[in-house]
């Protein structure tokens, strides 16, 4: 081996000797000592001992002085001693000093800044646009909405609004519709009730699902739309019903309630409840279920534009009528002043062209009684 090359490998093993007493020492040092930039209590303690930073931390509590303003542009001053208020040595500052990593004390000797270690930010505080983002988010997400159906609530705030921003064109923070027309399709499906099936308890004691008819409610969800979207942007917090396009006469989970008309075309009966009590009876002829498009139609209905002593359209019977009470289209309720007989069979052979037909007594009970949006449970 060459002189030169022994001269390097003893100048870097003395080299290495220096760098492992020097990094050892440090340890040793800066485990009784504070590293460099420790501060204890807002106090710069670096380099010193449990003993020096505790007496630097008497010194400062006991020469601290609070001045008071007072009336007339005067002041009052109270020292540390006066207040009674000393530095009472707890353990804490030698717990810090036993806390701190004396394994990596020379990197405290290093200026991470100034040696620009840290990456530039791309955005400051004073950003005109995050300032305005700031603004925008409390206030798009101030806002607490709640859907009132009656017997359940749904609620739309700070949790749910905040999925629901996006930024425009220019970086600023505002409402993603698909979002919102999202959040509303979801609450038709879950709330509407046109045309959905039910399960219905008929006069006589047994459990049926009914489906099909116009009964119930529908959210209008291109209004709604609109309508939430500017509550949440006026910052306008409210309870409320959404905007519907049809409307039931109870807004309960139970939508048919207690006050509604039931027709049996089995049995050829109606019966007629006001508050849960039966207060019409009556039999019936319903639609012949053996001539095309005459069939009495199924489902859950609603009651339309009652009439008192009008025509309605017929064939081969009369159509003078003292009540009407419609509830598809063309069909309805009525009484029928012609007619001596009801019930039985008799759809069969005079059956109508889908409306129902009954006594002019229990008929005019019915017509005194009802709303428009009552329900009319039609079953076979």
């Amino acid at each position: 081996m060459s002189s030169r090359k022994k001269i390097m490998i003893t100048l870097i093993i003395i080299l290495l000797l220096l760098t492992a007493g020097v990094y050892g020492y440090g340890v040793y040092y800066f485990t009784e000592h504070f590293l460099p930039g420790s501060m204890v209590n807002g106090f710069n303690c670096s380099y010193m001992t449990v003993s020096q930073s505790e007496e630097l931390l008497t010194q400062k509590v006991g020469a601290y002085v609070l001045t008071i303003d007072t009336r007339n542009n005067g002041q009052e001053s109270i020292t540390a001693k006066q207040a009674g208020l000393s530095y009472d040595s707890d353990g804490s500052v030698d717990k810090l000093i036993r806390n701190q990593d004396r394994f990596t004390w020379f990197l405290a000797f290093v200026d991470l800044e100034a040696d620009g270690c840290y990456k530039e930010p791309k955005v400051y505080q004073s950003d005109e646009t995050l300032t305005k983002n700031c603004d925008l988010i409390n206030k798009l997400t101030d806002v607490v909405i709640t859907y009132d159906f009656d017997d359940c609530t749904e609620t739309v705030d700070r949790d749910m609004i905040k999925n629901w921003l996006t930024t425009d064109e220019n970086g600023l923070y505002t409402l993603d519709k698909k979002q919102i027309e999202a959040y509303i399709s979801e609450l038709a499906a879950k709330y509407d009730t046109v045309g959905t099936e039910r399960t219905f308890n008929t006069y006589d004691g047994r459990e049926i699902t009914v489906s099909g008819g116009n009964y119930g409610w529908q959210i209008d969800q291109k209004a709604e739309l609109k309508e939430l979207t500017e509550l949440i942007k006026n910052g306008e917090t409210q309870v409320r019903e959404p905007v519907y396009s049809h409307e039931g006469l109870v807004r309960k989970t139970n939508d048919i309630g207690y006050t509604y008309i039931e027709i049996d075309l089995t049995a050829q009966r109606m019966v007629f409840y006001k508050d849960g009590t039966p207060t019409a009876d009556a039999q019936i002829v319903s639609g012949n279920p053996f001539v095309p498009n005459c069939a009495t139609p199924v489902g859950c209905y609603t009651t339309g534009e009652m009439k008192s002593g009008c025509t309605v359209n017929g064939e081969d019977y009369p159509s003078a009528v003292n009540y009407w009470i419609p509830f598809d289209g063309n069909l309805g309720i009525s009484d029928a002043p012609w007619r001596m007989d009801f019930g039985g069979q008799l759809y069969e052979f005079e059956g109508t062209h889908g409306s129902i037909c009954a006594p002019s007594d229990q008929v005019q009970i019915i017509f005194s009684n009802v709303e428009k949006n009552t329900p009319i449970v039609i079953y076979e």
